[in-house]
């Protein structure tokens, strides 16, 4: 989808982190049939440029610590809230 949906003058960059199955065989094979396709990794030990692990990072310090969740159910709307809230104002990445 996102190959068909940009120009085919452009490149597209997929930045991934150093998980072993970004490096894998298949994947590269898949990689090598589709040049557009550019994978720059993230250097090792660089989480706070993965924006997935610093949205996770930040759940335990901005949401969870002091709190009482005595049932299941609390802890999803706690998580939910928090999401809810995290998203309100997006900024992209600059």
């Amino acid at each position: 989808m996102i190959e068909r949906s940009t120009p085919k003058s452009q490149p597209l960059h997929l930045s991934v982190d150093n998980y072993a199955t970004h490096q894998q065989p298949q994947v590269q094979a898949a990689l090598a049939q589709h040049p557009r396709f550019h994978m720059p990794f993230t250097p090792t030990r660089s989480s706070g440029l993965n924006r997935v692990e610093r949205f996770f990072r930040d759940i335990p310090d901005k949401r969870l610590r002091r709190g009482v969740f005595t049932r299941v159910g609390d802890l999803e709307v706690a998580l939910n809230e928090y999401r809810a809230l995290h998203h309100a104002n997006p900024k992209p990445l600059i």
